[in-house]
């Protein structure tokens, strides 16, 4: 057997399944981090009125755009009205409310990371 020659044919492809799960991965930590970071701003501007907003704010737009640019307009809105707006002061949760053309707004409660993807893997589904 040729050690040069071991490995020549071997092709190694990545599963349509295991991109999927790594993606989904990867959007449920980078939301749990986002959420993670909004909560560390707030808490710093509560306990000593430091306001790390104007700082962040360049970065926050970063990755606002990269989801934009990955997920498009809706999916980007839902995301940070999900990371910034979903949760009130008191903790309420609000509801996202769903319009879709020709049909009654629905009120979701989107709970975690793990509900927000699915919600948006079936609404990428609608889209395209």
């Amino acid at each position: 057997m040729d050690i040069k020659k071991f490995g020549q044919r071997l092709k190694l492809e990545e599963s349509k399944t295991a991109k999927v799960k790594k993606e989904k991965e990867v959007f449920i930590e980078n939301i749990t981090l986002l959420e993670q970071c909004f909560k560390r701003a707030d808490e710093l501007h509560d306990a000593f009125s430091i306001d790390f907003y104007m700082y962040e704010e360049p970065f926050l737009i970063i990755i606002e755009n990269m989801f934009l640019l990955k997920y498009g307009e809706a999916v980007s809105e839902i995301v940070f009205w999900y990371v910034h707006g979903r949760v009130d002061a008191d903790g309420t949760i609000n509801p996202l409310i769903y319009e879709e053309e020709g049909k009654e707004p629905v009120e979701l409660i989107i709970k975690t990371p793990t509900e927000l993807w699915k919600f948006i893997e079936k609404l990428l589904k609608t889209i395209k």
